[in-house]
């Protein structure tokens, strides 16, 4: 489908780095990876806007060098399901239960106790940094900068990072699926215009990507913001890695088209 690959790794554990091909890592990663939210914050305040950073400039490079008018972001991540389902959390102030599903290991036999595990997992960590009650539900005042540094991860702020770098430069973005779709909602969170440059790719089986959407809508109409959030796709996907962001690229290409060069009836007939 014509599409540019690059794959930047900003957060894997260990001094080893990629350079050459389609994949490199970021002079600017997080060797150490993120910490242990339920006992600290993910990552310092510092490590965060580093993070988020590094997603600005190398949306801004591959855009310089491939002069691309769409950008599709996803994430190679593992767990990355329980920050996304904490960040949504957070930012809704929805109990985690209506959040926290099973993840990429529910295309397998899903055991309940590995969810009600997410569940809890997620509570503590609310409870610790946005002293959430019992229920896990947060006040409806988290601030987004404060929500991606205690819960992570790191592809997730560079995902911001780009989102916010791409609403810059006018840049359409393809959404990927349920974690880049938390992605979405902290950088629309931090500057409601990255509304105007979304297009969601798939409808993820994630519940909690319709509360994001929700949210991510209610930010947009408080601000007068064109948007539309819903997703070109519903395929029961679970994959993650830009695979149903890229599915729906020749989707926004024929519609482009359609818009741009379909005749009309009055020229059909001429």
């Amino acid at each position: 489908n014509d599409v540019t690959l690059r794959v930047v790794d900003v957060g894997v554990v260990g001094e080893d780095t990629f350079q050459g091909g389609n994949v490199i890592s970021s002079p600017s990663k997080l060797v150490d990876g993120t910490r242990n939210f339920c006992k600290e914050s993910a990552m310092s305040s510092e490590q965060c806007k580093q993070c988020i950073q590094i997603g600005k400039n190398y949306l801004k490079e591959v855009v310089a060098e491939t002069k691309s008018k769409v950008v599709v972001l996803g994430e190679v991540g593992i767990g990355n399901t329980t920050s996304s389902s904490a960040l949504i959390a957070a930012l809704t102030s929805r109990p985690p239960e209506q959040i926290c599903g099973g993840g990429a290991f529910a295309t397998r036999e899903l055991q309940e106790s590995a969810v009600a595990k997410k569940i809890s997992i997620v509570k503590k960590a609310l409870s610790l940094h946005f002293a959430a009650g019992n229920d896990g539900v947060c006040a409806d005042n988290v601030s987004a900068v404060d929500a991606i540094e205690k819960l992570g991860g790191a592809e997730i702020a560079s995902m911001v990072g780009a989102m916010l770098q791409a609403s810059e430069l006018d840049l359409a973005i393809l959404v990927d699926g349920f974690i880049v779709t938390a992605a979405a909602l902290v950088a629309v969170s931090m500057d409601p215009r990255v509304c105007r440059v979304l297009f969601f790719a798939s409808r993820s089986a994630e519940s909690g990507q319709g509360m994001a959407l929700e949210k991510i809508k209610a930010i947009s109409r408080a601000n007068d913001i064109p948007y539309d959030e819903t997703p070109a796709l519903s395929m029961g996907l679970r994959m993650g890695e830009a695979t149903a962001g890229l599915l729906a690229v020749n989707l926004l290409r024929s519609s482009a088209a359609v818009l741009s060069s379909m005749a009309t009836i009055q020229e059909i007939l001429s």
